[in-house]
């Protein structure tokens, strides 16, 4: 039964990264912010029905954290109940949950699988990822052909390019880890995967955006801390090659653009301003200052009209806001403990370039929802839970402790069927919404993906 769930989860999560980055179908008027949650919905829903295959994972790890599992739960019901949006807003909650439950199982299901499972996951990522970026640099040449050049004429699959690089950043962090564990260890494989490195990091350049650029700095200098290791070394030398690479590629197309070879904004415009962030987070601090303890209720956010955007760029911000204090300490306590298991942890991890890969892409990710909208974008999320999963692969009797076999059968029969039910909540709430939708007139329905009301 385990293995047959081995299988369905690792073809539904090949199969949901392939639907959000393929380039070649998607309904006609179906914008890309709904098509992406769309995407969610389906892989959010399958893997809480594969997760059923898994003997005792949710509710052993359920178990094992009774106390900060059951402020989770707490916390979250309470804001949706007593919040300002109504029935609308436990589309917000429920997604939370479901995405708490799918890294605990994606963690777990990757200690699980054997070499050849965890070979087949790490290539479709790979093919996937480099025909996605294939698509891409073919486009791009072919706009640079006609007098174009930019970012905003090269994303394809994301709503903007500030979207995009929440996704582009991680995914280069992960690319020495999905190298090794695909088993692509010939000299051909190796340069084909530098090469995805080096399109990455010039998109990631010619986007611009100053919250990837720090995120991506910021995992590798986290790091450095993790000590040195001939791992560690090889894993800077890689992405100092390709950062130079794609820096070098980066700054022809800069020269040609200044030449008049090329029109368009090459260059983020707005380097030295704050983007009205420090409004953003000016109205969150308030509104949890205003109502502390379980916040305004999920999308609430949105119902600030004066905004122009429906979430505060602060993933943390908008914790405190929407649910209150104790989500906000909840998340902190988290964090905590995840850097000081890093820290403890730190002669294992520095000896493994999978769970190198996978602090990094964890830590970028962390980075950038401080000032962006990283949690908000489905593939981003997908690559954050993958990177989870790859510095958890070296701590498999962390994942797969004593406790996660003795929860009683009873209990996980009743966590499964929880689970479940709030999965199938969230797909009747998303085609509730749907169903409401105008016709006409409403061109960026974000309601399920940042918050915007009807």
């Amino acid at each position: 039964m385990e293995d047959r769930g081995k299988v369905v989860f690792c073809g539904i999560f090949a199969i949901a990264f392939f639907m959000l980055l393929q380039p070649w179908w998607r309904p006609e008027g179906l914008w890309v912010y709904d098509y992406s949650r769309w995407v969610e919905v389906f892989f959010l829903f399958s893997v809480i029905f594969a997760s059923c295959f898994f003997k005792n994972v949710v509710p052993g790890f359920v178990c094992k954290n009774k106390t900060l599992f059951s402020i989770f739960i707490f916390s979250t019901f309470a804001a949706c109940v007593l919040g300002e949006v109504g029935f609308r807003g436990w589309v917000g909650g429920a997604r939370i949950l479901l995405w708490f439950f799918v890294i605990v199982v994606l963690i777990s299901a990757f200690s699980l699988l054997d070499s050849r499972k965890l070979s087949f996951l790490s290539r479709s990522i790979l093919i996937v990822s480099a025909v996605h970026i294939l698509y891409f640099s073919v486009g791009g040449l072919a706009l640079f052909y006609n007098g174009l050049i930019g970012a905003d004429y090269l994303i394809d699959g994301f709503s903007n390019k500030n979207h995009a690089v929440a996704f582009y950043v991680p995914l280069l962090l992960l690319l020495p880890a999905l190298r090794s564990v695909s088993f692509f260890s010939t000299r051909l494989g190796a340069g084909l995967v530098f090469i995805m490195g080096v399109f990455l990091g010039a998109m990631i350049l010619i986007i611009g955006s100053r919250g990837g650029i720090l995120s991506f700095f910021s995992a590798l200098f986290l790091i450095a801390f993790l000590g040195k290791s001939d791992n560690i070394k090889i894993y800077f030398l890689w992405m100092a090659a390709c950062f130079l690479v794609s820096l070098c590629l980066f700054l022809g197309l800069l020269w040609l653009h200044d030449t008049g070879s090329a029109e368009g904004a090459l260059l983020h415009h707005n380097y030295a301003s704050d983007s009205k962030r420090f409004l953003l987070w000016q109205t969150a601090w308030l509104g949890f200052i205003d109502s502390p303890w379980f916040g305004h209720g999920p999308l609430s956010y949105s119902l600030n009209s004066s905004l122009h955007v429906a979430h505060p760029h602060n993933f943390l911000f908008l914790i405190a806001y929407e649910y209150g204090v104790f989500l906000v300490l909840l998340v902190g306590a988290g964090t905590a403990i995840f850097y000081r298991m890093l820290w403890r942890e730190r002669e294992r991890l520095r000896e493994d370039i999978v769970s190198i890969s996978g602090t990094a892409g964890v830590v970028a990710f962390m980075v950038h929802s401080l000032v962006g909208a990283g949690p908000f974008v489905p593939a981003a999320a997908m690559v954050f839970a993958l990177s989870l999963a790859f510095l958890f692969s070296s701590l498999k009797e962390k994942v797969l402790g004593s406790d996660i076999g003795r929860a009683d059968s009873s209990f996980g029969r009743f966590v499964t069927i929880g689970v479940f039910f709030t999965a199938l909540s969230y797909v009747v709430l998303v085609f509730d919404y749907w169903r409401d939708l105008p016709t006409e007139g409403h061109l960026e329905p974000r309601f399920w993906q940042f918050g915007e009301l009807l």
